[in-house]
């Protein structure tokens, strides 16, 4: 018989005996389902809530991407970032010496670190605003679950700017709204648009469903809602800094 204490497997497998839930799909299967069925996924996960296996794939997936980014991409946005810090020529000469491989070492393994810890740092913000704040029937461990595959969306959303981050040679090159509005001049509603990820909008809508399945008596509109809102305020705050800084 399957012991019950099993955590996540990469085929989804379960033994099977009377009375045995429906077997979760695999971890391949739900990359998939999270892009096109969300919300027979997310009922599927409320029951078998699953989450180091989808996390673990979008860390390899991170990892491997932005090892495929040019080290000159990073190179240049070090010494940008040191040119606005007021940095001596002297400085920005020994920054044009680092090593290729320790530009792309560090940033591949922060992307994979992220790619593991994002979804407990996200579910420890979801659990406050809806478990102990709106007091949703859910545990953590589901929204976890729900949390870890939405975000495999903003890994896709990742994948899909790659070229754009290999052709500009811009680690913080994204496919933001501020793409589709190209007449806007530059200031505070550019700046806060070109923080909007259109993936990260997907990622949130697609999160606050999973959420909403949690608790029946919640609605996809009104948690999407607060997770959207609450992005688009601090990314609002980020922006008017930003500006103020510049």
């Amino acid at each position: 018989m399957a012991n019950e204490h099993d955590d996540d497997r990469w085929d989804g497998a379960e033994d099977e005996g009377p009375g045995a839930e429906e077997a979760l799909p695999g971890v391949f299967k739900r990359a998939v389902m999270v892009l096109f069925q969300p919300g027979e996924l997310f009922r599927a996960l409320s029951a078998q809530p699953r989450f180091f296996a989808i996390a673990l794939l979008s860390a390899v997936i991170s990892l491997v991407g932005m090892a495929a980014v040019p080290a000159d991409a990073f190179r240049n946005a070090m010494m940008e970032g040191a040119r606005e810090a007021g940095a001596d020529q002297a400085t920005l000469e020994r920054m044009a010496q680092v090593p290729d491989l320790l530009l792309q070492i560090g940033p591949a393994m922060f992307a994979a670190f992220i790619g593991l810890v994002a979804p407990v740092l996200a579910t420890a913000l979801t659990w406050f605003l809806f478990r102990l704040i709106r007091r949703d029937e859910s545990t953590f461990r589901q929204q976890l679950a729900v949390n870890a595959h939405a975000m495999f969306v903003g890994t896709v959303g990742f994948c899909a700017t790659l070229p754009l981050i290999i052709t500009n040679l811009d680690p913080e090159a994204r496919f933001s709204v501020a793409l589709l509005l190209p007449f806007l001049s530059d200031g505070f509603v550019q700046a806060w648009l070109a923080k909007l990820d259109l993936f990260w909008l997907w990622m949130l809508v697609v999160g606050g469903l999973g959420l909403s399945v949690l608790d029946e008596r919640r609605s996809w509109r009104s948690t999407a809602m607060v997770l959207v809102g609450l992005w688009l305020a601090v990314t609002a705050v980020t922006a008017g800094l930003t500006v103020l800084a510049g």
